[in-house]
C-alpha cells in the first residue's frame, strides 16, 4: 500500500472508531475466533465443527416431540460450566444466593365505585450466582478483551474512568486487580419460555442448574421480543434460548374479540423486525463489553395445503431462515427397550430405555457442510449425558487421548483396569466426558 493511501485510511479509522465504536473498522485478524459449546454428543459436535459456536444463533426445527427442547437444555447444561472470560470448563465450587427487593405492580378494585387503581409493592426475590476459580486473565488465556465497561467510564475525569471515592482507584483497575486473583465470570443463560411448558424437573435431569437459569415466560410475542432485547443489552447475559417461535402470538391476534378474524403475516413481520433489532443489540454489546451473545432458537413444523413440493413450513416468515448461522432438523425414532452397549464384554451392558435422536444439518456458516444425520442415545435417569461411547473411545485412541499400556487403560490422568471400566466412567462423569470430547475436537480441527 502506498504511503498516501495508508495515511488516509488510518485517519478515517480513528474517526470511525470514535463515532461508531471499536468494531467500525479493524483488521479481520482482530476478530476473535470463539470456541464452541458441546452438545453432549461427539458425533453431532463433529458434524457442527465442534459444537454450538459461541457468538452466533443456532436454530433447532422439527416436528412434535422430536426433543428440540431437550437438545437446547442439554447445551445450556454444558454452557453453565464455562467461564465467561475464556470459555473453558471450570469446576463450580458452590452456588450462593442473594436476597433482593423487586417492585411489582398490583391492581386493586374499589368495592363501592369499581375504580381500578394500580400501585406498586415491594416483594423479596433471590438471585443465585456460581462460585468458581479461573486464572485466564493472569495467564493471558482470556478471550474476552479487557476493556472498561459502560458503568466504569466517566468522561468528566482525566482518565475517562469512573473513580471509587473510598479507594481513589478507578473501577476498571479494581476489577483488573480482582481478575489477577480470580478471573471467573459466570456464563449466564436465559430461557425464554414462550410456550409456558418448560419442565424444570426434566431440565435438572439433563444437568441444568435451575437456580442459576434465568427464566422468562412472556404472554405475547412483542413482550418476548422486548424481554429478549432488553436482557441482551444489559451485557450480563451470555446465552439466550427462545422456545418457540411458532408460539409467539402477536398482540393484534391476542386482543382480537373473535378468532375468525385474520391478519396478513403478523408473526413474520414481528420476527423480521426482531431479527434486525437483535443484530444491532448484539453488535452494541460486543463493542461496549467485548462479549459475544450466543442464541438458540426452537421452531416447529406446520403443514400447508399443497399438492406438490414439501408441505412442511416454518411459522415466522423467511427472516428466521437467514438470521441463524446454523439450522438443524431434529427427528426422533421410536423408543427402544434393551441394552446400552458400553463395551465389548457381556458384563459391560446396562439395561436401559433409550431414544435414538437424528440430526440433519440444513445450514452451517461456521463449518463445512456436513451430510447425513448424527445419532445420540438418551438413556434412563442420566438422559442427555450418554453418548455413543464406542465412537468416543475409537476417536480418543486415534487422537492419543486414550491409550492402552499392557492391560491398563488410561484417559485424562485416570487409570482403568478394563475398557468397560473406562466407558462406564465416561458414562457416569459427563463433565470429564465433555472435557475429553473437547480435546478430541481440537485435534480433529487441526487435521481438517
Amino acid at each position: 500500500m502506498r504511503m498516501g493511501r495508508g495515511r488516509n485510511i488510518r485517519a478515517i479509522r480513528g474517526s470511525l472508531r470514535k463515532s461508531a465504536g471499536p468494531t467500525a473498522l479493524r483488521s479481520a485478524a482482530a476478530k476473535m475466533a470463539y470456541p464452541r459449546v458441546t452438545t453432549g454428543s461427539l458425533g453431532f459436535d463433529i458434524g457442527l465443527g465442534g459444537g454450538i459456536p459461541i457468538g452466533t444463533c443456532s436454530m433447532f426445527v422439527g416436528g412434535a416431540s422430536s426433543m428440540k427442547t431437550t437438545r437446547v437444555l442439554g447445551v445450556i447444561a454444558h454452557a453453565q460450566s464455562l467461564c465467561a472470560n475464556c470459555y473453558r470448563i471450570v469446576e463450580i465450587e458452590d452456588v450462593t444466593g442473594e436476597e433482593i427487593e423487586v417492585e411489582v405492580e398490583v391492581e386493586s378494585v374499589d368495592d363501592d365505585t369499581g375504580e381500578v387503581t394500580v400501585g406498586t409493592v415491594i416483594k423479596p426475590d433471590m438471585i443465585y450466582s456460581a462460585v468458581a476459580t479461573c486464572d485466564c486473565v493472569a495467564t493471558g488465556k482470556n478471550l474476552v478483551p479487557m476493556r472498561p465497561w459502560p458503568d466504569e467510564r466517566n468522561v468528566k475525569t482525566k482518565s475517562g474512568l469512573a473513580i471509587n471515592p473510598e479507594t481513589k482507584k478507578s473501577l476498571f483497575d479494581e476489577r483488573m486487580e480482582r481478575y489477577q486473583e480470580n478471573s471467573y465470570e459466570e456464563f449466564v443463560c436465559q430461557y425464554i419460555d414462550v410456550e409456558g411448558t418448560i419442565d424444570l424437573g426434566w431440565a435438572e435431569t439433563l444437568g441444568v442448574d435451575i437456580r442459576r437459569l434465568l427464566l422468562s415466560q412472556p404472554t405475547v410475542g412483542e413482550q418476548a421480543a422486548d424481554i429478549y432485547e432488553d436482557c441482551i443489552r444489559t451485557g450480563d447475559v451470555d446465552l439466550v434460548a427462545l422456545d418457540s417461535i411458532a408460539m409467539m402470538t402477536p398482540l393484534a391476534e391476542a386482543e382480537e374479540a373473535s378468532s375468525a378474524n385474520s391478519h396478513v403475516s403478523p408473526l413474520a413481520l414481528l420476527i423480521n423486525k426482531m431479527c434486525r433489532k437483535l443484530t444491532i443489540a448484539k453488535n452494541d454489546v460486543l463493542a461496549e463489553y467485548g462479549r459475544p451473545i450466543t442464541e438458540m432458537w426452537v421452531n416447529q413444523y406446520r403443514v400447508k395445503p399443497m399438492a406438490f413440493g414439501d408441505p412442511r413450513t416454518l411459522p415466522g416468515g423467511n427472516g428466521q431462515i437467514f438470521y441463524p448461522s446454523i439450522r438443524v432438523e431434529v427427528r426422533l425414532s421410536d423408543f427402544e427397550k434393551g441394552k446400552l452397549d458400553l463395551g465389548n464384554d457381556k458384563d459391560s451392558q446396562e439395561t436401559a430405555d433409550a431414544a435414538r435422536n437424528h440430526f440433519k444439518i440444513l445450514k452451517n456458516k461456521t463449518y463445512r457442510q456436513a451430510q447425513g444425520s448424527f445419532r445420540v442415545f438418551l438413556v434412563g435417569e442420566q438422559a442427555g449425558s450418554a453418548d455413543n461411547l464406542n465412537l468416543v473411545e475409537r476417536l480418543g485412541r486415534e487422537m492419543e487421548e486414550i491409550w492402552k499400556d499392557g492391560s491398563k487403560w488410561y484417559c485424562l490422568d485416570e487409570e482403568f483396569r478394563t475398557k468397560s471400566d473406562l466407558l462406564s466412567w465416561l458414562h457416569e462423569t459427563p463433565l470429564r466426558a465433555a472435557e475429553l470430547q473437547a480435546r478430541i475436537m481440537r485435534k480433529l480441527e487441526r487435521q481438517i
